[in-house]
This record gives C-alpha cells, structure tokens and sequence, in this order.
C-alpha cells in the first residue's frame, strides 16, 4: 500500500528587491533537484514575493518560468522607475508617495498580458490589505485582510481578477506607494504567508471532502522561503526609551525601522507557528542570514546605481548559501516530481 503524497505547498515572503535572494535560491533548488518545480501543488507570495508566484503560476514550464522571474527580479529597477525630484520632495513633506506606480503598471501590465487568477496553471493564493470594505451597513465598515486566490469551491476566490492587479495591490508598500484600488501591501498581516496559505488550503480540503480540518493538516507540507534574516535591532537604553517618530521612522541608520519590525516580526511568528503546528517533515523554513544589513522595502527609495550594488550582493549571498538541509528535507518529503 502506498502513502498518498502531502499537497506541496510553496510560499514567498514579502521583502523589496531582497526576494531576488528567494528567486535564486529556488533556482538553485531546481538545478539541484530537477523536478522540484513540478513538485509545488499550490503556490502563495506576498508583496514582491508575489512576482515569482504570479510568474510561476502563469508558466506552463516551470523552469522557463523561474528564469523568467529571476530576470525580472534583476530587471527591478525598470518596474520602479525614476524617483523625480517633485515627487521625492512631496514625499519628504508627507503630501504624497516617494514612487508612482504607473511604471510598474506598464511592465507588469505587459508581463502578464491580461491574464486573470483562473488563467493561472497553480493554485494560487496573493495576500493584500483592503482599506474599506465598502460594507452596505456602516457599522460593519472596516479595513480587512484579503486573499486574493483562485481555489475553487472557496468564496473568496477572485477568478476574474487581473493578475497584474493582484500584484499591484500586494506591492502597494504605504508611504513609498500609493494603495492600489483601494489595496496596500500583504505584509501588513501576511509577510509571510504560510500560515495564510495552510488555512485556506485546508478549508479548500474540509469543503471538498468532508474531514476535518485537523486531519486535512496532516495532508499538506510547506516549504516556506524567506528573503534573508536581516541582523537589525534597535539598542535600547533608559535614556532612549521615550522615543519619538523621528526615531521609529526617520532615523537614517534605520529609516522606517517601525515598518521593518512589523514585516519582521510578523514574518518570525508564522514561522514560530507553522513549526509549532506541522510536523517537522512537513515544514521546511530556509530563510538565511545575511551578514550585512540589507535594506528592503525602503530600497525602493534608492538610486538605480544603489539598487544594482544591492542587487549584486544579494545575488552574492544566494550563491553562498547551503542547500544541504533543504535537499534533504525535500528528499524525505518526495517533493519532487519528474
């Protein structure tokens, strides 16, 4: 008798131009092991983690599609465009962005040509923040978290929705972009989305089937893969303690460093849970250390010289990092197919 294989579940963390470092290292992990790819049976990404997602979900080939997504992801300083002088300075006053988004809009538009989440080849599940519900009852008005996916059999499912949409409303990071039809950034609750995609996949599982969702957990695995650990902290001292936004926000050794411990922390505690609720074969975190601090999703605000340095070292560290864990766990897992 042969044990029915756990639905293999792939996420990407949120992270600015560092999720060229998770782009990589799946490129690695599929020279390494052909048929990796082919293995994922449902794929999730938040923010920028969200382009490999979309491009892997609209590739038919999957290993054309992760080379795609690592040029794209090398190619990232033409989705941001030039920070014009005006629009930098109404940033600094707090008016407007620091970034529009039209460039972006125009290469991603052309990127994915149209195509909807129901034209995707992968289930695939984008998280986003809406800012208003528009509820009919104004009592039940309020911001909400939204997944953006195509599961079928589940309500929430956003078939029509344009690909190049979903992904602008993941990206759109607050105070650098504006929102996106009403959406911002998936970090804002999801960073990193493993957690969001084990639930709905399992609530996927319970509709589809009739088990409980406790044993459908025991049907899926996870590899989730992070942008690199950052080695940011703030010291604190009882001098320091009664600090202002000057400091949370617009502090140059550490500008936005509130945001940054936000998308940080909320990235660190998912991984705290899945680990706690998935058995150790069915949960896999690579997410390295970086050596050096490594600025994310406020490297959206750098020149496009800064940007290629940053781009440089991360593809760097990727090169650098040991497959030997996840290889292995991918192996004891039979992830692979070929």
């Amino acid at each position: 008798m042969t044990t029915k294989r756990p639905k293999a579940i792939l996420t990407m963390d949120g992270g600015g131009p560092n999720n060229l470092l998770t782009t990589l290292l799946l490129q690695r992990i599929e020279n390494a092991r052909p048929g990796f790819l082919k293995g994922i049976d449902v794929i999730s990404g938040t923010s920028s983690g969200s382009v490999t997602t979309l491009i892997l979900g609209a590739s038919e080939d999957r290993v054309a599609g992760i080379n795609q997504a690592v040029s794209v992801m090398k190619d990232s300083t033409s989705t941001i465009g030039p920070h014009p002088l005006p629009q930098a300075l109404l940033g600094l006053t707090g008016t407007a962005p620091f970034i529009c988004n039209n460039q972006a809009q125009e290469y991603f538009g052309n990127l994915f040509q149209g195509l909807t989440m129901k034209d995707l080849h992968l289930p695939t599940i984008i998280p986003a923040f809406q800012l208003d519900n528009q509820a009919q009852l104004e009592a039940n008005r309020a911001w909400r978290p939204v997944l953006l996916h195509n599961l079928e059999s589940i309500p929430s499912a956003t078939p029509d929705l344009l690909v190049v949409d979903a992904y602008l409303r993941t990206t759109a990071v607050p105070i650098m972009m504006p929102p996106y039809q009403g959406f911002i950034d998936g970090g804002y609750f999801a960073d990193n989305p493993a957690m969001a995609a084990l639930a709905l996949v399992v609530e996927q599982a319970r509709r589809a089937t009739g088990r409980s969702r406790r044993n459908a957990m025991g049907d899926v695995m996870i590899l989730s893969v992070g942008t690199g650990r950052n080695p940011l902290y703030l010291e604190t001292t009882k001098e320091s303690e009664p600090w202002g936004y000057l400091k949370w926000l617009l502090d140059p050794a550490n500008p936005f460093a509130a945001l940054t411990a936000v998308f940080d922390g909320s990235q660190e505690f998912v991984d705290y849970l899945c680990e706690s609720l998935l058995e150790p074969e069915a949960y896999f975190r690579l997410d390295p250390p970086l050596s050096v601090q490594i600025p994310s999703r406020d490297a959206l605000a750098l020149e496009k010289h800064q940007h290629r340095s940053l781009l440089d070292k991360l593809e760097d560290i990727a090169m650098a990092v040991p497959l030997g864990p996840v290889l292995a766990w991918l192996d004891q897992a039979q992830w692979c197919r070929t």
